[in-house]
């Protein structure tokens, strides 16, 4: 069924390249519209934490993988930065982890010993 892997510099202007090209895997699969809409928002929240928060004064990478696993679409968002552990001020702070989570089937947040992984699954609901 094959595999999806992407690796772009964590600027807010790669975001929609990043959803547009997850969004045509997704189709390629043959995912219907309404989960390809899920996918969209939650890995658009997981790449734009990455943009946020990973990195600080060195742009570095956002990594994006997706795969069938079994009746699951998976997709793991990953960067090398700064990681989790630090309190942010900034107000909106866990927002888009919230949401993520309400539109996907799981998710889940590992601190790496540099950096951060979210891995979220999608139901593989086909087009009718």
């Amino acid at each position: 069924m094959g595999e999806f892997k992407l690796s772009l510099p964590a600027r807010s202007e790669n975001l929609g390249t990043v959803r547009r090209a997850l969004s045509d895997f997704a189709a390629s699969l043959g995912v219907d519209d309404e989960t390809i809409l899920e996918l969209r928002l939650a890995v658009h929240e997981a790449c734009s934490n990455v943009v946020r928060h990973a990195y600080s004064e060195d742009i570095g990478a956002m990594k994006v993988e997706a795969r069938p696993v079994g009746e699951s679409l998976v997709v793991v968002v990953e960067d090398d930065g700064r990681g989790l552990s630090q309190a942010s001020s900034d107000p909106g702070a866990g927002l888009g982890f919230r949401v993520a989570s309400a539109v996907s089937d799981s998710l889940e947040v590992h601190q790496k010993q540099a950096g951060t992984e979210v891995r979220l699954a999608f139901p593989l609901r086909h087009v009718a």
